[in-house]
């Protein structure tokens, strides 16, 4: 049984730490290309538990703008807040909440997954005697 979940657990692993760094690199390549505005979050909109803020922003243009956040929660960004706004060139329609805290949270936990999936394996491999894994 081992013979087979040890190389799982590294393939696993492999595919955390990669799927982490493309998210890392997506979201920096975003942050790095997209235009940034300031807005304000001047509403929540939904129920009690899928809290939306409604942000206000101008654009490049100089347009004022409107959109609902996907963030949202009961801690989610409370009303009055100021908030970095991103969205491609040219697309203010697709504005979103820049939120670094969220994006850096997902990348750190695929990471320290795959790390310890891939420690695991490694050590097992080199040292059988080291995680003891019952069979039956």
């Amino acid at each position: 049984m081992d013979r087979f979940l040890m190389p799982l657990g590294a393939i696993l692993g492999l595919t955390s730490i990669v799927l982490a760094v493309r998210h890392a690199a997506r979201h920096w390549r975003r942050y790095r290309q997209h235009v940034r505005r300031r807005g304000t979050v001047v509403e929540r909109t939904g129920s009690l538990e899928y809290r939306a803020p409604i942000v206000h922003f101008v654009d490049d243009q100089g347009r004022e703008r409107r959109f609902t956040s996907a963030y949202s929660g009961r801690g989610a960004v409370p009303v009055g807040s100021a908030v970095v706004v991103l969205y491609p060139p040219g697309r203010p329609e697709q504005a979103e909440i820049l939120d670094m805290g969220r994006q850096t949270t997902i990348v750190w936990v695929c990471l320290v997954f795959g790390l310890g999936l891939v420690g695991a394996a490694v050590a097992y491999y080199f040292f059988p005697g080291v995680l003891y894994i019952p069979e039956g």
